[in-house]
């Protein structure tokens, strides 16, 4: 992953814990979800026009994508990008926080202060991001010991590192991903 990339993945980190622990309609709630929104809105347009590797076409869920994963995945060597599932997983989280950002905001309008309906969809959505958050939390921390490759510390250090199975780590331990030539 791309600096910037992992700069909105961290930063989406602060900004959605941020939204979650200040309480309901108070100016920090409200704006911890305007940035965070705002990082989601700045990943589509890096996904449209970014380097290739962060480019939503290059890991998009199509069904090559899919044989060349599980391909993969059966010979435990980890991708260079998030992999068509781990694609659908940043597509619905992108989808849910960017909802929560409209939704939040459109509570505060005039015409729509105290709409229940409206807040029970925000809170809806909220569960529903959590539920997925904790889904990717397990989903990075399984594919890291199955690939063995800390994809944790990819996120950090843009860099993956895979260990071969039996063998001495620093011996063959092999880079994956864009900076791998280096």
């Amino acid at each position: 992953w791309d600096a910037f990339v992992r700069f909105v993945h961290w930063s989406l980190v602060v900004g959605v814990g941020a939204a979650y622990v200040a309480p309901e309609g108070t100016a920090p709630h409200a704006w911890a979800g305007y940035v965070a929104a705002a990082l989601v809105v700045a990943r589509i347009g890096r996904g449209f026009i970014g380097p290739s590797p962060a480019r939503f076409v290059s890991f998009f869920p199509t069904i090559e994508h899919v044989r060349e994963h599980v391909r993969r995945l059966r010979e435990r060597e980890p991708s260079t990008g998030p992999g068509p599932f781990g694609a659908v997983m940043v597509f619905v989280l992108i989808g849910l926080v960017l909802s929560l950002g409209i939704t939040g905001h459109v509570m505060g309008v005039d015409a729509f202060v105290g709409e229940m309906w409206l807040a029970d969809s925000h809170r809806w959505l909220s569960q529903a991001r959590l539920a997925w958050l904790v889904l990717h939390l397990v989903a990075a921390l399984v594919m890291s010991v199955w690939l063995r490759c800390n994809l944790v510390a990819a996120m950090i250090t843009g860099c993956k590192v895979h260990r071969v199975a039996g063998t001495d780590p620093s011996a063959t331990s092999k880079r994956v991903g864009a900076d791998a030539a280096e």
